[in-house]
């Protein structure tokens, strides 16, 4: 099964660094899938997959429908925690001030605006 989230449409940055409060750095290249709403760093030699540094809609279906079309969920929780401050100081998203809370768990998700 294919997930079609993740097509590809837009790459912003080659060759990114985005430094995590857990000291952890992802690197690769950025891409912005606006129709799904993704932001995801594709590196080559990563045998899981891209790194998704956004909430998927299918985690998240209510609170993807009142974002803009600019706008993205990001994670900030365990492995993904500073993602958002890491994307600001790079230049790649503005974050609005708003924060809701995605799934069973509630974690906390930060809406950005991708520059």
């Amino acid at each position: 099964m294919t997930d079609t989230t993740l097509t590809p449409t837009r790459v912003i940055d080659e060759n990114v660094s985005i430094h995590l409060t857990s000291g952890a750095v992802i690197t690769g290249r950025l891409e912005h899938m606006p129709g799904a709403k993704v932001l995801a760093v594709f590196d080559d030699n990563r045998l899981d997959g891209p790194a998704v540094l956004t909430v998927r809609e299918s985690e998240a279906r209510a609170e993807h429908s009142e974002l803009a079309d600019d706008e993205v969920l990001i994670r900030n929780w365990t492995n993904m925690r500073g993602v958002g401050d890491a994307l600001v100081q790079l230049g790649i998203v503005e974050l609005t001030g708003k924060e809701v809370l995605v799934g069973t768990f509630q974690l906390q998700a930060f809406v950005g605006r991708v520059l």
